[in-house]
């Protein structure tokens, strides 16, 4: 584990429809599970029927995010403009830095591993080792920042999904990263990692709503992403449009390259 109050299960399917069946069979109430709500799982929505598409800024304007993507996330949305949806800029203030992530997990991060991180038998690998010892400096008053931080992002959120209904942003920023490299190449200019890659899906976990990845069809190798983000209780109305998009021909998985999949 590494942060229990964000840490979840995530299915990579083929197709949205196989993303839809496993989400059945993973939601609803566990007993077992602090974390589940006594709340049932929502049926699926019609996709289309005057759906409002937002587009978060600053969130996505301050992204280090390459031109490919820029371009590839900006064809995407015509695409669902031409298909009736509306699509429209949204803006918020807390959807730009500082994000106070790193804060909010050191402190689970701490209190999980401290006991492992200490004792000799258990080495952790030198990257994690880092980020782990950097966790453990996470002081009490940090947290508690950190949760007000969190808090007043849950509560505009909220505030946004009172204008749309759902929410478009690319899912990571660049390519790939390259193995034993700590920064990605973005334009000419070096990016670490991680804040490339989890620029748009770490928020996401603070907010503590839904999301769905889509492969655009069309771009790569590999793929560009798009990334919908639905309010809370909304995963059958996202796994809708999501199905939708991929009826259009909008996004569709490819298998990579030399790579044969089982049918």
């Amino acid at each position: 584990p590494l942060a229990p109050s964000l840490d979840t299960v995530g299915p990579l399917t083929r197709t949205v429809p196989d993303a839809a069946v496993l989400y059945r069979v993973l939601a609803g109430p566990d007993e077992s599970d602090p974390w589940s709500w006594p709340r049932p799982v929502a049926p699926s929505e019609d996709a289309w029927q005057g759906l409002t598409v937002g587009v978060p800024e600053p969130w996505v304007e301050q992204a280090p995010a390459s031109e490919a993507v820029r371009t590839d996330f900006s064809a995407a949305l015509d695409r669902m403009s031409d298909l009736g949806i509306t699509v429209e800029p949204i803006r918020s203030s807390y959807l730009e830095q500082p994000f106070l992530i790193a804060d909010l997990i050191g402190g689970e991060v701490a209190a999980l591993h401290r006991q492992w991180f200490q004792d000799p038998d258990k080495p952790y690998g030198p990257e994690v080792a880092e980020r782990i010892a950097a966790a453990l400096e996470v002081t009490l008053d940090r947290y508690v920042a950190a949760q007000r931080w969190r808090a007043g992002l849950r509560a505009a959120t909220a505030r946004l999904f009172e204008q749309v209904d759902l929410l478009a942003t690319p899912t990571v920023a660049a390519g790939p990263k390259r193995l034993s490299r700590a920064t990605i190449d973005v334009d000419g200019r070096e990016v670490p990692y991680r804040a490339a890659l989890s620029w748009f899906s770490a928020l996401v976990n603070h907010m503590g709503v839904p999301a769905l990845a889509l492969p655009l069809a069309g771009t790569g190798p590999p793929p560009a992403s798009l990334q919908l983000i639905a309010p809370w209780w909304e995963e059958g109305r996202l796994l809708a449009v999501g199905s939708g998009l991929e009826q259009a021909g909008v996004v569709g998985f490819v298998s990579p390259p030399g790579l044969s999949l089982p049918t």
